[in-house]
């Protein structure tokens, strides 16, 4: 009977010692197994990207600013290009964020712009654009960055 009671408590021991480390576990769950590991970003918060951006570069040939209207993952990007007297009104489109970015394409029948946004701390933006070319012309692919005016 002794050896039985030796076992029990061992049985015992050891729940209790599985317990002790099982809420060690999750009261420390965020430390130990986080939701942004090192090297990665968080998705920026919601209606982050919302509100009017103005190029870093007062001298840029490309995008001077854009206006920004996000619900939750779904955009409208309101778009101006470098012109001359007064930059080029390219409308406004519709995107999507997927994951950390912002995809807008416009469609200006010459070309096929495809735009990719990203956050960069909290007021910068940072645009890539590709657009490919009804004609000759190679593809060209830029990158800006914006500050945010409001």
């Amino acid at each position: 009977m002794e050896g039985k009671s030796n076992w029990v408590a061992i049985g015992v021991a050891i729940i209790g010692l599985i317990g002790v480390l099982g809420a060690a576990v999750i009261g420390n769950w965020d430390k130990l197994f986080p939701d942004n590991p090192p090297g990665h970003t968080k998705s920026p918060p919601a209606n982050s990207f919302q509100g009017l951006w103005v190029n870093r570069d007062p001298n840029t040939r490309g995008i001077t600013k854009l206006e920004i209207e996000q619900d939750g993952a779904q955009f409208r990007v309101h778009a101006w290009g470098k012109c001359h007297p007064t930059d080029c009104d390219w409308g406004v489109e519709k995107g999507a964020l997927i994951g950390d970015e912002a995809n807008v394409t416009w469609d200006q029948k010459f070309v096929l712009i495809k735009m990719a946004l990203s956050m960069r701390g909290a007021s910068q933006l940072h645009v890539v654009t590709d657009s490919v070319f009804n004609d000759d012309r190679p593809r060209q692919r830029s990158e800006e960055s914006f500050v945010k005016q409001f």
